[in-house]
């Protein structure tokens, strides 16, 4: 996470306080962890596509997630 220049300032902290003020029991310490790491990861990938970006990698990003939609069609229970 250090070597990615083009995060926000202080954002990785702000991912926890974000989990714990949302899931603030004790027993549900994995579940903040887990939000954590998702809110982590959307806004890694927002700041990446904002600024950390060539328009290469961003035509690459697309294209995978537009692949990724097609496994969608199989359901999990």
């Amino acid at each position: 996470m250090h070597q990615l220049r083009f995060l926000r300032k202080g954002s990785l902290i702000n991912c926890y306080l974000s989990a714990a003020a949302t899931i603030s029991a004790h027993e549900f310490s994995d579940a903040r962890i887990a939000c954590a790491k998702a809110i982590a990861l959307v806004l890694v990938t927002d700041d990446f596509l904002d600024v950390g970006a060539s328009k290469e990698e961003l035509e690459n990003l697309i294209s995978l997630v537009e692949k990724w939609d097609h496994h969608q069609k199989v359901e999990f229970y």
